[in-house]
C-alpha cells in the first residue's frame, strides 16, 4: 500500500483533455444536424490527399466511428488528470455532459438512418422519456415483487437476522438487470420490425437496409449499455476514496484500486490543506 504526505493540487483540467472533449463535441453537433437533416455531406477535403466522395459512402457509420475515436481520446485524457482532478465535482459534470452528447448523438443517428428530418429529435426525445418512466415503473414494481422472494431465498439459507436492506439491494440489482434486458429485446424487435415488418416499414418514406437496421439496433444498444454500466465505469474513471480524520486535525485519505493489479493509494493530507 502506497502512502505519501502532499497539499491540495491546483485543480485545473488539460489542454489536452479540453482538446479532445471540443473535439468530441463538435462531431456530436455535426451529427445531431445531420440527423435533424440539416445538411448533407458530398465531398470531404483534405490538403495532402485532396478531395474524397462521400456520396455513396455510410456517413452514420464514417460519423459514428470518428465519434468514437474522440471519445475514447477524451477518457484517455481525462484519466491521465491528477486524481484530486478527476475527483473535483465540476470536472465530473463537464466529463458527464460530454458523455450525455455522445449519447445523444449516437441516438439521433442511429434513429437517423431510418428517418432524417427536424421532426426526429422530438421523436427520440419523446421515445427516451417514455422508456425511462417506463423502465422506472418496472424497476420500482420489480424491487417489491422481488424483495419478499429473496427475503425467503435468504432464510432458507439461516440467514434470519441479516438486514432486509440486503435484499432490498439484490432485488434492485436483478430488477435493473431484467430491465436492460428487456430494453435491448425492445431495440431488436424494432429494428427487425422496420426492416422486415411492412407495417412498420409502411411508416417510412424509405425503408431500410439491413445495415441501417443493423446500425440502428447498435447505436441504441450501445446507449442502453453504457447507462447500465455507468456505476462500473464512473467508479473506475472518477476515483472512489474514503476519508479517515486523525487526532492531530489531517486526514488520511485511501483510493480505491482500479484493478486487481493495483493496491490501494493513502495519501496523508495536511491539516491546514481544503480538500475537495
Amino acid at each position: 500500500m502506497a502512502t505519501e504526505t502532499t497539499p491540495t493540487p491546483s485543480l485545473q483540467l488539460s489542454e489536452g483533455y479540453r482538446h479532445a472533449r471540443r473535439l468530441t463535441s463538435v462531431l456530436c453537433a455535426l451529427a445531431l444536424l445531420w440527423g435533424a437533416a440539416q445538411f448533407e455531406f458530398k465531398t470531404l477535403k483534405f490538403e495532402l490527399t485532396g478531395s474524397i466522395d462521400l456520396s455513396g459512402a455510410s456517413l452514420p457509420i464514417i460519423m459514428a466511428c470518428a465519434i468514437a475515436y474522440a471519445m475514447t481520446r477524451c477518457v484517455l485524457e481525462f484519466v491521465m488528470q491528477p486524481i484530486e482532478v478527476r475527483r473535483w465535482n465540476l470536472a465530473q459534470v463537464d466529463f458527464k455532459i460530454t458523455v450525455f452528447l455522445v449519447r445523444a448523438a449516437a441516438l439521433i443517428l442511429g434513429a437517423g438512418v431510418l428517418f432524417r428530418s427536424i421532426e426526429i429529435i422530438v421523436i427520440v426525445v419523446f421515445s427516451v422519456l417514455t422508456l425511462l418512466v417506463v423502465t422506472f415503473l418496472f424497476i420500482a414494481s420489480g424491487v417489491l415483487a422481488l424483495t419478499p422472494l429473496r427475503i425467503r431465498l435468504r432464510r432458507r439459507k439461516g440467514l434470519r437476522g441479516a438486514s432486509p436492506v440486503w435484499a432490498v439491494q439484490e432485488a434492485e440489482g436483478y430488477a435493473v438487470l431484467i430491465s436492460e434486458v428487456v430494453l435491448v429485446s425492445l431495440v431488436v424487435a424494432v429494428g427487425v420490425g422496420f426492416f422486415d415488418y411492412e407495417p412498420l416499414r409502411s411508416l417510412l418514406v424509405v425503408p431500410p437496409t439491413a445495415i441501417n437496421a443493423t446500425f440502428f439496433m447498435v447505436t441504441w444498444i450501445a446507449v442502453i449499455l453504457s447507462a447500465y454500466l455507468q456505476p462500473f465505469w464512473s467508479e473506475k474513471i472518477f476515483v472512489v476514496y474514503t476519508d479517515e480524520p486523525q487526532r492531530d486535525g489531517s486526514v488520511v485519505r485511501t483510493y480505491k484500486a482500479s484493478s486487481p493489479l493495483e493496491t490501494d493509494f493513502v495519501v496523508r493530507i495536511n491539516k491546514h490543506s481544503k480538500p475537495d
